[in-house]
């Protein structure tokens, strides 16, 4: 077992153990408040939330947020297998490519190249929640990194209720009707047919995927990216009401920083 430095008095958590000396004989006292804390596990864990004895009001803005963030994380784990799609069908249309051309036959086709750029961008529209969620996605400044936790918090409401939450509820109701007309719907609301995929806009090029899935795609990311701008606003005022043990923000040892 690896000691921190500094003596028995200094201050004991699971970042000072080297898990590379050995077996660890020893951990400390509050190794189980450390886990569940989420320090040390890189990727955002949030700490156990006891809601004993909080009034219902606010049970009932923590059960949202954690719904919402139940959706994200469906959402993120779909986005990450989708890059492993993503480069399984690159892989396959170089193959055929240049097999097709070695071989004097047309192997490729639009719905290979389709299919990639339809996961291309699933991966966009299903990961931008999970990033924010996350807080990874990258800040240009020079001084956020060193703002307390509260400014932050401030910062990030304002900018949240302001910009973010507006602009997409803008862009669902813009996307809203043409969605919905790429989808067969006609121009007085009725539709042609209940098989409403025989009537659903189709690709301009030979042997394309229809284009009404995408673009309903996009309408959904637009609304996860609305859900969990509402969980960021849920969590950042928590923080400046000083209750920031019901935040459950992503904590993370070197922020992310574009300079």
């Amino acid at each position: 077992m690896t000691k921190p430095a500094g003596g028995d008095d200094a201050p004991r958590d699971l970042d000072s153990f080297d898990l590379r000396a050995g077996p660890i004989d020893e951990l400390p006292e509050n190794a189980e408040e450390l886990l569940e804390h989420g320090r040390g596990l890189g990727d955002g864990a949030r700490r156990r939330i006891d809601l004993t004895g909080e009034r219902p009001w606010v049970k009932g803005l923590v059960r949202i947020r954690q719904g919402i963030e139940t959706i994200t994380t469906c959402a993120g784990w779909i986005a990450k297998w989708l890059v492993v799609a993503v480069f399984a069908v690159g892989i396959v249309n170089v193959i055929l490519r240049y097999y097709g051309r070695w071989s004097a036959q047309n192997l490729t086709s639009n719905r290979w190249i389709e299919t990639q750029w339809y996961i291309f961008g699933l991966i966009f529209l299903l990961g931008f929640p999970y990033i924010l969620r996350e807080q990874i996605n990258p800040r240009v400044d020079f001084w956020y990194a060193n703002f307390s936790d509260k400014r932050k918090a401030l910062i990030d409401f304002v900018g949240h209720l302001l910009f973010l939450l507006p602009f997409t509820w803008l862009a669902m109701r813009v996307l809203w009707t043409p969605v919905l007309t790429s989808f067969g719907r006609n121009s007085d609301g009725s539709w042609d047919s209940w098989r409403v995929w025989e009537s659903w806009e189709q690709s301009p090029d030979p042997d394309g995927w229809p284009r009404a899935p995408i673009k309903g795609a996009i309408l959904l990311g637009f609304f996860l990216l609305f859900l969990q701008t509402i969980a960021e606003l849920i969590k950042t005022g928590f923080v400046l009401v000083n209750r920031a043990d019901l935040a459950g923000r992503a904590e993370r040892h070197v922020p992310l920083r574009v300079e």
